[in-house]
């Protein structure tokens, strides 16, 4: 479900910070901040934006923005492909969406079924 939550673009900017001395993601890093962005704003931004309602698809694709927005400006100046870093960050976030997503589809049917 997506989160009422206004977004904390400094919530994601220290999930993605690097040191001054070793500018660089460490293992893991992109993953986890995706991770903990889809705990805090839930996965709907992540996935297709069908079947909802326009003031609810322009929350989703003001959220999707925002955060990439902040995926960029956290690789800025030290990566030189900003794009890869927002492609791994998306592409872990739509993982781990599509896997919410199937288990509450799934918990819904067994629901049904009782």
């Amino acid at each position: 479900m997506l989160s009422k939550d206004p977004f904390d673009k400094q919530e994601l900017l220290n999930l993605l910070e690097v040191s001054e001395s070793n500018p660089q993601f460490s293992y893991g890093q992109i993953r986890r901040a995706a991770s903990k962005t889809i705990r805090r704003y839930g996965h709907q931004w992540a996935l297709r934006t069908t079947g909802n309602s326009r003031e609810e698809t322009i929350r989703i694709m003001n959220l999707r923005y925002g955060i990439k927005k902040t995926v960029f400006e956290a690789s800025s100046g030290w990566h030189s492909n900003k794009s890869m870093v927002w492609k791994r960050f998306f592409d872990y976030s739509k993982r781990l969406a599509a896997h919410l997503e199937a288990r509450r589809i799934i918990n819904k049917c067994r629901c049904d079924l009782l």
